[in-house]
């Protein structure tokens, strides 16, 4: 299983996480600025089956709602 952290990112483009493999983690639980990225409708169409979106807990709720993120609310969990 591979992971990648983005504790900064703001925004990502389309079809950022083609090449990622099964089973792949985005880790934003080091997100501290309280803003949920801005995705596009393809950004995460390509994205690996049982990729697991990592959040701030306090984020989860609004992250789950967030414009195209909400297309993968069963996929984003609350960091430990």
């Amino acid at each position: 299983m591979s992971s990648i952290a983005l504790p900064s990112v703001t925004r990502i483009n389309n079809n950022a996480f083609d090449e990622c493999y099964e089973g792949f983690k985005l880790d934003f639980s080091g997100k501290t600025d309280g803003i949920v990225p801005t995705i596009f409708e393809a950004t995460l169409s390509a994205a690996p089956a049982g990729m697991q979106i990592i959040v701030p807990p306090e984020m989860l709720d609004e992250w789950k709602a967030a414009p195209y993120w909400s297309d993968y609310a069963s996929s984003i969990i609350a960091a430990e």
